[in-house]
């Protein structure tokens, strides 16, 4: 056991809290902590709703970074600079601002894997150390049309809007797609939504369904041979609180994947479907073109 005396330290303008830590091996020991971050990080209640203000997702957020068709608002990293050795405290630090800012950025100039071998995982590791999550697909996949295909992934249909393994209870916190131009393709193109935005606009015209969404628990499934992976979460979590059924507490998350999904209380079936499919035609309509979370888009 520990016990802190307090006292505070002035450093030109800046303002330290001292703490001296006693323990029982006699071994003296002091932190500094930045008052200024303490006081942004306390947890009173003006200072709670004050955060929420700025960190809670709204349209308006994500409407913002569309300044025009030519122009998605997103930033753009080149790929070189990314992995230039003394890009540590630039370009890298650039990219994952971005990505947490905004739910996504893209890295430009990326070279195909024909030059350069699996570029997107190179980038992986330089961000994050490793790689997750390969069990199913290996460290890297490629998406293409095949026959007799046991993914709508690997067909030439169209993917509604989704994220991908959301049936794992704890899914990848960052994704990178590579898209490689194809000049004899037509369409192909990747849309991403804001999905936190879309649900705050849910939550206003739609209550009733918002509030479905956030206590019905969905069922995410992946079944296939070697494969049978099973998560059950709610589309909308909300912030933890006392008024577990105030449905004005902050978005937290949202979990979005329709070609995955299954519900098992046949009861409220009909009525869950309509809030899906409401929800959905939201998403597309209202906040076509935007984000989603946390994804890095690479392109060549």
């Amino acid at each position: 056991t520990t016990k802190g005396t307090i006292d505070e330290t002035k450093n030109q303008a800046q303002l330290f809290l001292r703490v001296a830590w006693e323990s029982r091996e006699k071994i003296e020991s002091v932190s500094y902590y930045d008052v200024d971050w303490l006081h942004q990080w306390r947890y009173d209640d003006n200072a709670m709703i004050e955060r929420r203000k700025q960190s809670e997702v709204t349209k308006e957020h994500a409407i913002e970074k569309i300044h025009d068709l030519q122009d998605d608002g997103l930033t753009k990293v080149e790929y070189s600079s990314i992995m230039a050795s003394e890009s540590e405290d630039g370009a890298i630090f650039e990219l994952l601002q971005a990505i947490i800012r905004d739910g996504a950025a893209i890295v430009k100039n990326t070279p195909s894997a024909r030059d350069d071998k699996e570029p997107v995982s190179k980038i992986g590791r330089t961000l994050g150390g490793a790689l997750s999550h390969g069990s199913l697909y290996g460290d890297t996949f490629t998406v293409k049309s095949v026959p007799n295909a046991k993914n709508v992934a690997y067909t030439s249909l169209a993917l509604r809007p989704h994220q991908d393994m959301a049936y794992y209870e704890s899914a990848p916190g960052l994704q990178l797609l590579h898209c490689v131009v194809n000049n004899n393709v037509v369409g192909g193109e990747s849309v991403l939504i804001d999905a936190m935005a879309a649900a705050h606009e849910f939550r206003r015209i739609a209550p009733k369904h918002f509030k479905t969404l956030v206590n019905c628990p969905a069922t995410f499934v992946k079944q296939r041979k070697n494969a049978d992976i099973v998560c059950h979460r709610p589309h909308i979590a909300l912030k933890e609180g006392a008024g577990t059924n105030d449905i004005n507490r902050e978005i937290v998350s949202v979990t979005w994947s329709p070609p995955f999904e299954v519900c098992f209380d046949f009861a409220i079936l009909r009525v869950y479907i309509l809030f899906c499919v409401s929800f959905e035609f939201l998403s597309c309509i209202s906040f076509y073109n935007l984000l989603t979370s946390f994804v890095v888009v690479v392109f060549s």
